[in-house]
């Protein structure tokens, strides 16, 4: 397993999975529509046009808290205060008596297999920019606790757990594979000449089921080995069906983002819950650039229609 430490958030990829069982459903040219810019969505069939990710304003879901926690180290034991009010550019710091109310909060823990339990936060002085690269405020925490990767104020949210594809039986993991490459296929058109004849390879696939629906999330990417101009194209995917039925996954969000090998932004989900007031299915994930990123908070706002609703500031250099 490899580590990617950015935004102080410990994200993890699978390497190529049985990498010729993933170009089974890879892009041949037979779909339709060419790719937007870096970041959105390509143009699809009417019955995947709900899963455009086309979100450009900022709404945070009050039912969340005041806002989230970050993890900032394997053990678990240190962490970074994200608040929804910062938001478009980047972050500058706040002053050590705005954290003071945080001081001695509550807060409950979750990662990608569930939840680790509520710890109080202490926030330290720690904040701004330093040599030009901004970072959140820091917090202690009262215990350590591993696994976890992100915090909601007590008693806002409840777990949903995940499952990883590394996980799974050698079956569940070629289906699971083979569902999400034949997404990322329906994502691309014929005028994708960059990428179209390149399979994907999966990073990360995860499977998660509620009283209502099985879910599927999925980062994957393909990349054009070339000396002179190497590039890679970054998709990241949700997918969901009926709970308990045989039938296809069908596409419910996806953001994408292409450049030279290196640059794309990465987007990896560090937790699922479920608010407690409106039972609202959230995913809370990190978007990665090369030397920052942002947090994307992205609800399922209806059957089969996922939303990014809120995007963090941008922390890093």
């Amino acid at each position: 397993m490899t580590s990617v430490r950015r935004l102080g958030v410990v994200t993890r990829f699978i390497p190529g999975l049985v990498g010729a069982m993933f170009a089974l459903a890879a892009c041949r040219g037979d779909q339709e529509k060419p790719p937007r810019a870096p970041g959105t969505k390509a143009a699809t069939p009417a019955d995947l046009s709900a899963a455009s990710d086309t979100s450009s304003g900022v709404r945070w879901d009050v039912a969340a808290g005041s806002g989230l926690v970050l993890s900032m180290s394997d053990i678990g034991d240190s962490a970074m205060i994200v608040r929804p009010e910062y938001t478009d550019g980047h972050f500058d710091g706040w002053r050590p008596e705005d954290l003071r109310p945080l001081s001695h909060s509550r807060w409950d823990l979750f990662g990608r297999s569930g939840a680790f339990g509520s710890v109080q936060i202490d926030p330290t002085t720690k904040v701004g920019t330093v040599d030009g690269c901004s970072s959140w405020p820091t917090a202690g925490l009262s215990s350590a606790r591993t696994g976890w990767r992100t915090a909601l104020e007590a008693g806002r949210a409840t777990a949903v757990v995940l499952d990883s594809l590394d996980a799974l039986s050698p079956q569940d993991s070629l289906r699971l594979a083979v569902e999400v490459t034949r997404l990322a296929a329906a994502t691309h058109g014929t005028d994708d000449s960059l990428f179209a004849s390149i399979p994907f390879v999966v990073r990360s696939a995860f499977r998660f089921h509620t009283g209502d629906i099985d879910g599927l999330i999925a980062s994957v990417q393909r990349s054009i080995h070339s000396e002179a101009d190497p590039r890679e194209e970054q998709l990241f995917l949700i997918g969901e069906r009926p709970v308990g039925a045989s039938s296809a996954y069908r596409l419910a969000y996806t953001t994408r983002a292409a450049g030279a090998e290196g640059s794309a932004a990465v987007t990896d989900v560090l937790a699922v819950v479920t608010l407690i007031p409106s039972q609202r299915l959230a995913l809370i994930a990190s978007h990665e650039y090369e030397d920052g990123g942002e947090i994307w908070w992205i609800e399922r706002v209806g059957p089969g229609r996922w939303r990014s609703t809120w995007r963090s500031a941008t922390t890093g250099c």
